[in-house]
């Protein structure tokens, strides 16, 4: 079967969708198909969390704790404007970072009554149409 690419920047709905589909009693193929990307999908975010915090830790200003110093907005302070321009350009490439996952088959997810169409309309991303 032909794996999906997804994005590490993946829409929240997806992400929310994922998992309050998780809370429901799924046909078994389906709930386990889900658990598995969930996982998947958890183990990237974490990756790509890891890796903005690199960044902005290298490109920002830090306090003496080792913590970010922040605006009166909650926004970072950056060290300069050159390491603000850094940050963004690197920022943009982990956006772009894809992943595969293996996708839910349509014919499985017709047997799932339980999801109507607003969780099914949140996986579109990792639905494979085709038979």
């Amino acid at each position: 079967m032909k794996k999906i690419s997804l994005k590490t920047a993946t829409d929240e709905n997806f992400y929310k969708s994922l998992n309050e589909s998780l809370d429901l009693v799924l046909p078994v193929k389906v709930g386990y198909a889900l658990s598995k990307i969930k996982k998947q999908v958890d183990s990237e975010v974490s990756i790509f969390n890891e890796q903005r915090s690199k960044l902005l830790k290298n490109h920002c200003k830090i306090d003496e704790n080792g913590e970010l110093i922040l605006t009166e907005n909650s926004h970072a302070t950056f060290i300069s404007p050159e390491t603000s321009k850094q940050f963004s350009d690197n920022i943009e490439q982990l956006l772009k970072i894809e992943f595969e996952v293996y996708p839910l088959k349509l014919e499985h997810l017709i047997e799932a009554k339980e999801l109507k169409g607003a969780y099914v309309s949140g996986l579109m991303p990792i639905i494979l149409e085709e038979g």
